[in-house]
């Protein structure tokens, strides 16, 4: 009777297990095979349902569940979407740094060869400049030599029709005697002036004596004759200085001072008293020491 038993019981069992455990185990492992085929996260789902279970949910592991996404093909393939965005617009924006870059580049190598450009033309003006200058220092020299061999009542006639810079000049290149012996037989009046401005020459001051020589020589060709000279008076000049930047006149006043400071003061002189005193604050701000030296000869 108990084999009877037994019998019956495990007959009971194998049909649990054949019947109804196998089948449903299968089932459940062809569904999951095939919802992992179809990319279902079938790992995902049963660990969702184990963390609800009591006590399994302390076998699931928390880690699994916490990184969970990160196994998901979808969202590794939207990170790696968003790194080539990433780089595209860091290359992008490199790109526009270096085109920005090339810009500037070739803006200041416009800029350089300009002032290149400008510091050769300065430096051929002032080598002209400087050969002009000597040429007629000659001029002078030699002039100087032919009336003091001529005879003081014959030469002092002549060298009186001179401009006063111009007789200055040649007195200067003679020597002391020879100024004498001519001075004595000129005009009083235009001894006197020539003998007071003669003290003033030196080395130092001759050129702006050269200077003061060219435009009273200009200015003397431009009233006997107007329609020799093609020049502009100065105050046409200072009229156009005047119209132009303040910034602009200040620059190139500023040049003009280095080679002919004479001509820069007669301009400043030429003009209203607003001009002149904007287009003065504006040297002033460049070069203290030019605007000093200019406004000290205006005063004179």
């Amino acid at each position: 009777m108990d084999n009877d038993m037994e019998k019956s019981s495990y007959g009971t069992i194998e049909r649990f297990i054949y019947i109804i455990l196998l089948p449903i185990l299968f089932t459940a492992i062809l569904t999951g095979v095939l919802l992992t085929l179809f990319d279902y996260d079938v790992k995902n789902v049963v660990y969702n349902i184990g963390r609800k279970i009591p006590i399994i949910n302390n076998i699931v592991p928390k880690e699994q569940i916490a990184g969970a996404d990160t196994g998901n093909p979808a969202s590794e393939s939207i990170q790696l979407d968003q790194q080539v965005m990433d780089l595209t617009d860091a290359s992008a924006e490199k790109d526009n740094k270096i085109l920005q870059l090339e810009v500037e580049a070739k803006s200041r190598d416009k800029q350089i060869s300009q002032l290149e450009e400008s510091v050769e033309k300065f430096v051929l003006e002032q080598e002209t400049n400087a050969m002009n200058s000597e040429e007629y220092r000659k001029q002078l020299k030699n002039l100087a030599s032919m009336y003091a061999g001529m005879t003081a009542s014959k030469s002092a006639p002549i060298l009186e029709n001179l401009t006063m810079p111009e007789l200055v000049l040649v007195l200067y290149e003679m020597s002391a005697e020879d100024q004498g012996r001519i001075l004595e037989k000129m005009n009083p009046k235009t001894a006197a002036d020539a003998s007071i401005q003669l003290k003033d020459v030196n080395e130092s001051t001759r050129k702006d004596w050269e200077e003061q020589a060219k435009i009273a020589r200009d200015e003397r060709t431009a009233k006997d004759d107007p329609e020799a000279t093609t020049q502009l008076t100065n105050e046409e000049l200072a009229q156009t200085f005047s119209a132009m930047t303040v910034d602009s006149a200040a620059e190139i006043l500023i040049q003009l001072n280095k080679t002919n400071s004479t001509k820069v003061v007669s301009l400043l002189n030429a003009m209203d008293n607003a001009s002149r005193s904007n287009i003065l604050a504006a040297i002033a701000e460049v070069s203290a020491e030019d605007a000093a030296t200019l406004a000290n000869k205006l005063g004179k």
